[in-house]
C-alpha cells in the first residue's frame, strides 16, 4: 500500500498534462493500447484520456494536470470478492481534513507529554507517526519530530512541518497549534541554554589557576554551541583580570577553538588571540582568526583538538 501511495503522488507531483483525444476510431484506441474499464460497450469513435503512459477509454471529468489533485492518501483496504481487493483513498482537500481528523485525535491521545510540562498536550509518540507517515507519502525527506534519544522536539524540523502541512491547505487551527509548539520549543531551548551557560560559568570560575600574574582558564566542553560559548568568553572576560581563556569544544563532530585575553594583558605581553589562534588550529587541520582580545577557529580533526589547545598555551609560556 505504501508503495501504491508513493507511486501515485510522484505522478501527481510530476504535473503530468491531459492530453484528450476526442472521437477517434475505436480501432486506434485499441491499437495504441488504451484500457477500456469496467465491461462498458463502446461505440465506433471514443474519448480516450492520456496521462503520460497511460490511456484509457472515459466520458467521465479528469483534471487538467495531475499536480491539481495535490495529495493521495489510502484510507482503507479490503476483499470486496474472490482475488479483487479494493482500496479506498482521499485526495486534495480530503487529504487534509483526513490529515486533520487524525491530528484532532491524536492531541487527546494518553501518551502526550513527551517533551515538557508546558507542551505536554500538544505532541505525541502519535503525532510522531503521522508526521513520518505524511513525509514518506509526499515523498520528502523523513520528519523526526521526536528524538528516540532524548525525546526532544527539533526546532528545524518541526518548522518543515508546519511547511508542509501549510502547503497542503491543512485545516488553519492544526498550523496555529504547531506553531504554538514551536514558540513553546524556542523559549524552553532559550532557558535551557541560559542555564547552561551558567552552570559551565559556574565550573570555570573554580577552574582559574594563576601562573606568574596571568588568570588561566583551560577548558574542553561538550554539547554547546558556537554562541554559548562566546557569550561565556565575554562574561569571563569582563569578569576576571587577566585572563587568558582557551576552550575547546566539539560542534557536530568537528572541533572548535576559542581565545580569549583580557586587554591589558594582550597589550603588555604583545599577545594576539587571532595571531596565536591562527596558528594552533593547524594542529586539528582548521584554521581561523579574530582581534587580539578574541579569536576563533574550527577544523576537520577532532583529534587534534587537545593539540591546538596546547598548542595556544605555549604562546602564553613565550
Amino acid at each position: 500500500l505504501q508503495q501504491i501511495e508513493d507511486f501515485v503522488n510522484e505522478k501527481i507531483q510530476a504535473a503530468i498534462n491531459l492530453n484528450e483525444h476526442r472521437e477517434i476510431p475505436i480501432e486506434e484506441a485499441e491499437k495504441q493500447g488504451a484500457m477500456m474499464l469496467f465491461g462498458e460497450k463502446y461505440g465506433d469513435t471514443v474519448r480516450m484520456i492520456q496521462f503520460g503512459d497511460s490511456k484509457e477509454l472515459c466520458g467521465g471529468i479528469h483534471v487538467n494536470n495531475t499536480q491539481d489533485i495535490e495529495l493521495f492518501k489510502i484510507t482503507s483496504e479490503g476483499s470486496v470478492a474472490a482475488g479483487i481487493r479494493r482500496i479506498e483513498a482521499v485526495t486534495s482537500k480530503g487529504a487534509a481534513n483526513y490529515l486533520k481528523v487524525k491530528i484532532d485525535t491524536i492531541t487527546k491521545h494518553p501518551l502526550a507529554g513527551l517533551i515538557s510540562d508546558e507542551v505536554s498536550n500538544k505532541i505525541t509518540l502519535a503525532q510522531h507517526n503521522l508526521l513520518q507517515q505524511y513525509a514518506k507519502v509526499t515523498d520528502m525527506p523523513s520528519l523526526n519530530i521526536i528524538s528516540p534519544s532524548n525525546g526532544s522536539l527539533q526546532i528545524e524540523v518541526l518548522s518543515n512541518a508546519i511547511t508542509d502541512f501549510t502547503k497542503i491547505k491543512l485545516d488553519a487551527s492544526i498550523i496555529d497549534e504547531l506553531n504554538n509548539i514551536k514558540k513553546a520549543m524556542l523559549k524552553e531551548e532559550e532557558q535551557k541554554g541560559k542555564e547552561q551557560a551558567k552552570a559551565i560559568k559556574e565550573e570555570l570560575l573554580n577552574e582559574v589557576r594563576n601562573s606568574n600574574g596571568v588568570n588561566i582558564i583551560t577548558k574542553k566542553l561538550t554539547a554547546v554551541d558556537t554562541a554559548t560559548i562566546k557569550d561565556l568568553a565575554f562574561q569571563l572576560k569582563a569578569q576576571i583580570d587577566n585572563l587568558y581563556l582557551v576552550l575547546g569544544a566539539e560542534i557536530n563532530g568537528k572541533p572548535n577553538l576559542t581565545i580569549a585575553i583580557s586587554d591589558n594583558l594582550a597589550t603588555e605581553r604583545k599577545l594576539h588571540a587571532g595571531n596565536i589562534i591562527r596558528e594552533a588550529a593547524k594542529e586539528m587541520q582548521g584554521g581561523g582568526g579574530g582581534q587580539p582580545f578574541f579569536a576563533t577557529a574550527g577544523g576537520t580533526n577532532l583529534n587534534g583538538l587537545d593539540a591546538a589547545m596546547e598548542k595556544a598555551l605555549s604562546f602564553l609560556a613565550n
